[in-house]
């Protein structure tokens, strides 16, 4: 009943949606809002942030746990390459 483009075109938008929420702030913390544009890149420690607004205005990406969260990640995904795990 639904084309397929269509039902395609929803599971891009859930995976995209699932994207954000895991790159945001409750997740690790890579993207974060901006003032200028919907989203902008963050990871900067606490001490750095704006005191107004929330969002980083120097040191971006240099929050520790950002990174072994994404190294961890990357691991992660290339032993499930490597041992061919199926994501069905």
């Amino acid at each position: 009943m639904i084309p397929r483009s269509i039902s395609a075109a929803i599971g891009v938008g859930i995976g995209l949606f699932l994207t954000i929420i895991g790159l945001s702030s409750s997740g690790l913390n890579v993207i974060s809002g901006g003032t200028s544009t919907p989203l902008q890149l963050a990871g900067c420690l606490a001490q750095y942030q704006n005191a107004d607004t929330g969002f980083c205005d120097s040191h971006v990406l240099q929050d520790p746990r950002l990174w072994v969260g994404v190294f961890c990640g990357g691991v992660l995904t290339l032993f499930l390459f490597l041992y061919k795990v199926k994501g069905e």
